[in-house]
């Protein structure tokens, strides 16, 4: 796997990893909307989790805090690729 595809996928579910944490969030405080927005949470925890999936199985060794908090990423790599 290409380090631009791996990079991809980390940025990728970082941005998943936001999402999800904020629809938590808001529906938190909104639980009324629970039934309207749970499907929408659990396919993006599907997708995180088969993001993660696909970078153990190409040897990326990914922490627990990565998992929770996202991959750190670099500023310029990010540039060069987008």
């Amino acid at each position: 796997m290409s380090e631009k595809i791996i990079f991809e996928l980390k940025w990728n579910y970082n941005h998943l990893l936001k999402r999800y944490y904020k629809g938590c969030a808001y529906l938190e405080k909104n639980p009324l909307e629970i039934d309207k927005w749970k499907n929408t949470l659990l396919e993006i925890l599907e997708d995180m989790q088969s993001m993660i999936e696909e970078l153990i199985q190409n040897g990326v060794h990914i922490t627990n805090k990565e998992i929770l908090s996202g991959f750190k990423m670099d500023e310029e790599k990010e540039n060069a690729m987008f």
